[in-house]
C-alpha cells in the first residue's frame, strides 16, 4: 500500500515538472532562437555547443534538485499526515522514508532525462506550442500508472 502511494505522488511531482522543464526549455533555448538572441551568443568567443550545454545542464540540474526536494518534502508530508489521519493502515519507519527515498533516485534521474525530449520537437521548427504540447504528450505516456485494483 505504501508503495503505491508514493508512486503515485512521484507520478505527480514527474508530471509538473517535466511540464515545467518545457516550459523552461521555452523560455531559455527556443526563444533565443526565435527572437535572433541566439545569433548574438553564437558570435562570441566561446563554442555553440557549450553555449547549448551550458544551458541544459542549468535545465537538468535545476529539474534534479527541485524534482528530489519536492518528493522528499510531499513524502514527507503524506508520511506526517498519515500518523493523524490513518490513509494507509500500515506505519511508516524511518528506514522505510529512506528507502523510498533511495528509491526516488532512479526514477529523478530518468524524469529528468525524459524532460529533454520536447527539446527536439521544439527546435524543429523554433515553435514554443511544440515544446510545451510534446511535453504533454511525454507526461502521458510517461506518468500514466494504474494500481492493480484487488477484487
Amino acid at each position: 500500500m505504501y508503495p503505491d502511494v508514493y508512486i503515485l505522488i512521484g507520478a505527480n511531482v514527474r508530471a509538473m515538472f517535466i511540464v515545467f522543464a518545457s516550459v523552461l526549455i521555452a523560455k531559455i533555448v527556443i526563444e533565443e532562437y526565435k527572437n535572433k538572441t541566439m545569433l548574438l551568443l553564437f558570435s562570441y568567443p566561446i563554442s555553440r555547443k557549450e553555449i547549448i550545454t551550458s544551458k541544459l545542464m542549468l535545465i537538468v540540474s535545476l529539474l534534479f534538485i527541485t524534482m528530489m526536494l519536492s518528493n522528499i518534502v510531499f513524502a514527507g508530508l503524506f508520511s506526517i499526515i498519515n500518523i493523524y489521519f490513518p490513509i494507509v493502515p500500515f506505519t511508516l519507519t524511518a528506514n522505510r522514508f529512506l528507502g523510498e527515498v533511495i528509491n526516488m533516485v532512479p526514477f529523478v534521474i530518468a524524469s529528468t532525462g525524459m524532460s529533454l525530449i520536447p527539446l527536439y520537437f521544439g527546435m524543429r521548427n523554433h515553435s514554443v506550442p511544440a515544446t510545451i504540447g510534446s511535453s504533454l504528450i511525454v507526461v502521458v505516456i510517461a506518468c500514466a500508472y494504474i494500481p492493480a485494483i484487488p477484487w
